[in-house]
């Protein structure tokens, strides 16, 4: 099929149907960011979906947060049609699981496709069982959308005589997110993430029925410069995140902070070989290549001086001495901040020593910057052993949860509890009435929800 992406010069109108590509110099970032995005939907579409059907023969089925990602993928699947002249078979739902302004205000950016709205308040409730306090239960809340996707598209797949996608707005960004945390923590990132299905831009759930991931290949800043040239707007879902983020939150804003590039996806390790595994290094090549240059805008869910709380709240929780005996187990002469800073900023290799190198925490000589210590709040005074090899690293992080009493699982959950402190020592100790402070951070989370 010709590829029919044309270049024009004026204004991008809300209507994605009339949606073309600025070329004004004035908007050169917004200019670099739309004909990036609309070409890796180009690429997504070729190497993924003209190989083995006809478009013309597929509907799509949309299940749309309120965010600015899945905004962007049903409108750019919808200009990806537009563009080359066929009609499109579409259909929008939203899931409303946490009685957000999502469902008021999320009508009006779908109001030219057959949308509908499905109420799962009571099932997210009643499967994830979230008390204020804890951690958002993402994956959870995820596998609730998921059933409730397959429940409605499954009937309908079963008289459509269509080829369904049910499409999900995953990108190239959340995809190297996944991978720096696991390059933290695991041995072989690539491989965890490869035998999980993690990043696969298209899988078969059933006979006419596939996952689809059109943004496999759009970083989330090309998704969100092309969700504001059409006038998109956050609204707050009243998802717990805000207050008491995933772990996907808290190593955007934590690791990923060492390495902020204008292409920071692309220096992740195993990023390309992940995208070789998937598809080929042809394609690896082009994603980088067709991308747009730039950083996305989006609001912390940490607070801001989270850093200097944990760093605070450690110091006085380990004392201002260790044992003699545990004390010994350090080299004094190599800084395990150090080490874990030239991880995860230059990528260096695992450091293998005769003894622990000395945490910052417990020198008392080295000042801690404001990213150490958001690491501390992240992973502990002990966060620069994921610079060590494996078997230093556990004997490392042994040894901090036997000062600390701080265990690190999969889901970060240690963050949480220190965020319950933090949210304790902020608010609870003022003589507010527990009401007032639940309806200030509750406040506090409608301002922060970007998503």
């Amino acid at each position: 099929m010709q590829n029919k992406h044309i270049l024009c010069v004026g204004k991008i109108p809300p209507d994605p149907k009339l949606l073309c590509v600025k070329t004004l110099k004035e908007d050169c970032n917004i200019c670099d960011s739309i004909s990036a995005f609309d070409a890796k939907v180009d690429l997504f579409m070729e190497r993924h979906v003209l190989t083995a059907f006809d478009p013309s023969d597929i509907f799509w089925w949309f299940s749309v947060s309120g965010g600015k990602d899945s905004f962007a993928m049903v409108h750019g699947i919808q200009n990806w049609y537009n563009r080359n002249g066929i009609s499109a078979e579409i259909a929008v739902f939203h899931i409303n699981q946490w009685g957000g302004r999502t469902t008021e205000c999320i009508v009006k950016h779908f109001k030219e496709y057959d949308f509908r709205i499905i109420d799962g308040c009571a099932l997210t409730g009643s499967r994830t069982k979230y008390e204020f306090g804890q951690q958002a239960p993402c994956r959870e809340c995820a596998d609730v959308r998921r059933d409730l996707n397959d429940e409605l598209v499954y009937s309908e797949s079963l008289k459509n005589n269509k080829i369904n996608f049910i499409c999900r707005a995953l990108h190239l960004s959340d995809v190297a997110v996944s991978l720096l945390w696991r390059y933290s923590i695991l041995n072989d990132p690539v491989s965890d993430m490869t035998k999980a299905q993690k990043g696969q831009p298209l899988s078969r759930l059933w006979h006419n029925t596939f996952l689809a991931k059109p943004l496999s290949y759009v970083r989330e800043y090309e998704a969100q410069q092309y969700a504001q040239s059409l006038h998109f707007e956050p609204v707050c879902c009243g998802c717990p995140a805000c207050l008491f983020p995933s772990r996907r939150d808290i190593v955007e804003e934590t690791l990923l902070q060492f390495n902020r590039s204008t292409l920071w996806e692309f220096s992740v390790p195993g990023l390309n070989d992940l995208l070789c595994h998937w598809v080929d290094a042809e394609t690896a090549y082009a994603s980088q290549n067709l991308s747009a240059p730039g950083l996305e805008i989006k609001k912390a869910h940490l607070p801001v001086d989270f850093g200097d709380f944990a760093v605070d709240f450690f110091r006085k929780k380990g004392g201002s001495e260790l044992p003699r005996k545990i004390r010994s187990l350090f080299d004094p002469n190599v800084d395990l901040d150090e080490i874990g800073r030239k991880r995860l900023e230059e990528y260096h290799p695992l450091v293998q020593a005769k003894r622990l190198p000395l945490p910052s925490l417990l020198s008392g000589e080295k000042s801690i910057n404001n990213l150490e210590a958001l690491m501390i709040g992240a992973l502990g005074p002990f966060w620069g052993a994921i610079g060590l090899t494996h078997t230093l690293s556990e004997k490392a992080f042994r040894l901090q949860r036997l000062c600390y009493d701080l265990s690190i699982d999969k889901k970060w959950n240690h963050v949480t509890q220190l965020l319950n402190e933090y949210y304790r020592r902020n608010y609870v100790s003022k003589p507010q009435a527990k009401e007032s402070i639940v309806c200030n951070l509750n406040l506090a989370a409608s301002c922060i929800c970007s998503h």
